[in-house]
């Protein structure tokens, strides 16, 4: 971790450090750091890897909120992506994870 967090002060703009960094934290269970450092690479450039690193991390809290906020970009990857099948499927993963989201997610993609 100090590794990874060294390489952010380094250079901030380098995603694969942020993303190594949020890994790190979220085997630690330190979720709401994980996320932090995932917002930072998605402020920096969105992309798939940014995007399923964050909602994934979203996701592992359990939290409504966050779920949310799941759904929010992975709504968000599939539109930039033009519905990419990786960002359809990063998509119909959070809607399964929402109330009633299987039926939905099954629907969406039949």
């Amino acid at each position: 971790l100090a590794y990874a967090e060294q390489a952010t002060s380094l250079d901030e703009r380098k995603i694969s450090a942020h993303i190594l960094k949020g890994d790190l934290l979220l085997s630690l269970s330190r979720s709401e750091e994980a996320i932090s450092s995932y917002r930072r690479a998605y402020f920096i450039r969105r992309d798939h890897q940014t995007f399923k690193a964050l909602v994934d991390a979203y996701i592992g809290t359990n939290n409504s909120n966050n779920l949310k906020e799941a759904l929010t970009i992975a709504k968000e990857a599939n539109a930039n992506r033009v519905m990419t099948a990786k960002s359809c499927t990063l998509l119909g993963v959070v809607i399964a994870r929402c109330q009633n989201g299987k039926d939905k997610a099954k629907k969406a993609f039949e």
